[in-house]
């Protein structure tokens, strides 16, 4: 375990990264919302099946491990940000990391959230919801790691649970999306 001294160090970056991941999620879900009066002409039964769909979608691709390649933008965040003030580097990494144009996306989940804020009709606070929850879902992440009292055995337990964990969360995110966007476009 790190020293009390380092341990606050990265406890002290912790608050910018989330601030950013919180802040690329909230700009993402509101793109996105942008876009969905596009989807406004269509039939609210049809919105309803694409979210549906996709949901289904992301949950056979994450828990069968299929490896679909789902649209993403396969470039890591710039190595150049972190010779910036480290807080500053950090509200940028998670930022970048929030908005998830500028990562790998491990999992499906948030295509379906994508299909959320395009199809369901969302108001814009549902809208800042949405990309709220994103945001500090990510940002649980680095949260739980760096308060576990040894994150080296935190990592092995989340790669052993990873089989059942991401198909899992990802049900859990494509169950609330039908709910919401059935509720909504009702």
């Amino acid at each position: 375990m790190a020293a009390p001294s380092v341990r606050r160090g990265v406890d002290r970056l912790l608050v910018p990264l989330c601030a950013g991941l919180v802040l690329g999620g909230v700009v993402s879900a509101c793109g996105l919302w942008l876009l969905s009066g596009l989807a406004e002409p269509l039939w609210p039964a049809l919105r309803l099946g694409l979210v549906a769909a996709l949901a289904g979608a992301a949950v056979t691709d994450d828990a069968l491990r299929l490896g679909w390649r789902w649209p993403q933008n396969l470039r890591q965040v710039p190595q150049r940000i972190r010779y910036r003030e480290p807080a500053v580097a950090m509200v940028q990494f998670g930022f970048e990391l929030g908005t998830g144009m500028r990562t790998f996306v491990t999992s499906a989940a948030p295509y379906v959230l994508i299909g959320v804020l395009v199809f369901a009709g969302l108001s814009i606070v549902g809208a800042l919801a949405v990309g709220t929850g994103f945001g500090a879902g990510r940002a649980l992440m680095p949260l739980l790691r760096a308060w576990h009292h040894a994150p080296g055995d935190w990592d092995q337990r989340l790669q052993r649970a990873d089989r059942w964990l991401t198909p899992t969360a990802t049900a859990l995110t494509g169950v609330a999306a039908v709910w919401l966007t059935a509720v909504t476009l009702s």
